[in-house]
């Protein structure tokens, strides 16, 4: 009697599992298809981040126009240089 109560105990635990995962994955694919909009806050953490990376890595990373959001052109913000990534984080410390 004990072990029908320990493989409905299983079951029932890995029926959970199996919802609360595909929660997860549903979840995580919403996230990934939202389109973040072009804005100048956005397209300034962009360039930021970039930056960061870049410095706090020692190489460039080299996904500018991969990262989202896209059309950051039109706030007159473009792919920087090294040199304009150490100006933009000297005041954090990282040159």
């Amino acid at each position: 009697m004990s072990k029908a109560v320990g493989w409905y105990v299983i079951f029932i635990i890995f029926v959970i599992g199996m919802f609360v995962g595909s929660m997860l994955i549903i979840f995580w694919k919403y996230l990934s298809e939202q389109n973040i909009q072009a804005s100048k806050e956005a397209c300034v953490l962009k360039l930021t981040n970039y930056c960061y990376r870049w410095l706090t890595e020692k190489k460039e990373p080299g996904d500018w126009d991969q990262v989202e959001p896209q059309g950051c052109e039109q706030f007159n913000i473009m792919k920087p240089d090294e040199d304009q990534c150490k100006s933009l984080m000297a005041p954090y410390g990282l040159t």
